[in-house]
């Protein structure tokens, strides 16, 4: 945003010197161009409004000089006083008046004071004396056609001349780094090149408009009596729409270069950037440790007592929820505030209080490999089968103990 801002303060000054610039420049080609003023005068004699416009005046003239009885029709003055306009001495004399003014302007000599018009009715006596001889010899002699011409008041506009020369190739070279600079220092670039191609399409306008605009419309309006002044402003305007078609054909360009141009992130880029969250590090899963010692294999022997019944490992009936094993019973020497501390025991069929403590406990007493041991178990009327306190197999996951009588199976009693 700051940056955006910035260019915006430089680039408003810079389009509008470049506006002093273009329009200096183009004041330079066109009014203060010396080198116009004969071919301006050049167009307007070959304008045929304005031809007609002065035959029309040179015929007056002609006509107010002719005596009365001079046997010559208006068609007959108005040819001559055409073909007045087409001898050299009046193109002359017409070229020699308005460049010799305008230079006066551009402060190169002085503004004529009086105009000679000897060569026009030289020109036109030769014209009349074709069609009659007798009217032609009573036109009074050159010498007495003298015009003094308004030119005291011409300004000398040399100074803005000057002026322009020195300080439109200044403000255009300004001008012209004022928009670079903005086009690299903001974020934002197509907004720059669309202002610039704003700016060109609208200087461009104003002076097509102005140039050709402006003319039509003083003969749209009154053709009879601006006819001369539009083609005085189309003589000299026109030096100024081939830069002004140029201009308009730039910013054209810039305008597509504008919508070509690839977009930036609003995010501005001087904000930093967040740091990427750190990936946790994948620790490889720790290998299963393998047993001290190689378990002994289960011997599996039949259990097929002819009294006894028989207990398949997978019985129809549902498993009752397991009890958990009732803590060991205090010594009766123990103190009544001192409890007993625990001790984990190993799945065994003897009661709580008779287990031995296995090895990795911190008694000291060591600890006999276990002997498979298969006894049956005996029946307890009001209990069920009951599991013998030697029989050191695993506890099946039915087996309840039962304080005073053991672990004790469910299952049907023997058979009478």
């Amino acid at each position: 945003m700051f940056r955006r801002v910035i260019a915006g303060l430089i680039l408003g000054p810079a389009l509008f010197i470049g506006s002093f610039a273009w329009s200096g420049y183009l004041a330079l080609r066109s009014v203060f161009d010396e080198d116009r003023t004969e071919k301006v005068a050049e167009e307007l004699l070959s304008n045929d409004e304005v031809r007609a416009q002065l035959a029309e005046n040179i015929g007056v003239a002609i006509s107010t000089a002719l005596p009365d009885d001079v046997p010559l029709t208006e068609a007959q003055i108005d040819a001559a006083a055409l073909r007045v306009l087409d001898d050299e001495r009046v193109t002359d004399l017409f070229l020699m008046a308005f460049g010799s003014t305008h230079r006066a302007f551009l402060g190169q000599g002085d503004a004529p004071q009086s105009l000679d018009l000897a060569p026009v009715i030289a020109a036109a006596r030769e014209q009349i004396a074709v069609v009659s001889p007798t009217a032609a010899e009573s036109l009074p002699e050159s010498s007495e056609f003298v015009v003094e011409l308004p030119t005291q008041r011409i300004p000398n506009a040399s100074p803005v001349k000057t002026f322009l020369e020195t300080s439109v190739p200044l403000m255009a070279v300004v001008s012209v780094v004022l928009v670079s600079m903005a086009f690299l220092t903001t974020s934002d670039r197509p907004s720059v090149l669309a202002r610039a191609a704003r700016w060109a399409l609208g200087a461009a306008a104003v002076y097509l408009l102005f140039g050709l605009g402006v003319p039509a419309m003083l003969r749209a309006v009154a053709p009879d009596q601006v006819e001369v002044l539009a083609a005085l402003l189309t003589a000299v305007l026109r030096e100024t729409l081939v830069p002004s078609i140029t201009l308009g054909i730039v910013g054209v360009g810039l305008l597509l270069a504008s919508w070509v141009w690839p977009k930036r992130s609003r995010r501005s880029d001087s904000a930093p950037q967040p740091a990427p969250q750190p990936q946790p590090q994948r620790q490889p899963a720790p290998a299963q440790m393998q047993p001290a010692q190689r378990q002994a294999p289960r011997v599996s022997e039949p259990m097929t007592p002819a009294s006894n019944p028989a207990m398949p490992p997978t019985v129809a009936q549902p498993v009752p929820v397991a009890r958990p094993t009732p803590p060991p019973r205090p010594e009766p020497t123990a103190a009544p505030s001192e409890p007993t501390p625990f001790r984990p025991t190993l799945p065994t069929r003897s009661s709580p209080g008779d287990a031995g403590m296995p090895a990795w406990t911190d008694d000291s007493v060591p600890v006999e490999e276990a002997n498979i041991t298969w006894l049956p178990p005996h029946w307890v009327e009001g209990h069920g089968w009951v599991l013998d306190p030697a029989d050191t197999r695993p506890i099946p996951p039915n087996a309840r103990w039962v304080e005073g009588v053991g672990h004790v199976v469910p299952g049907p009693p023997p058979a009478s």
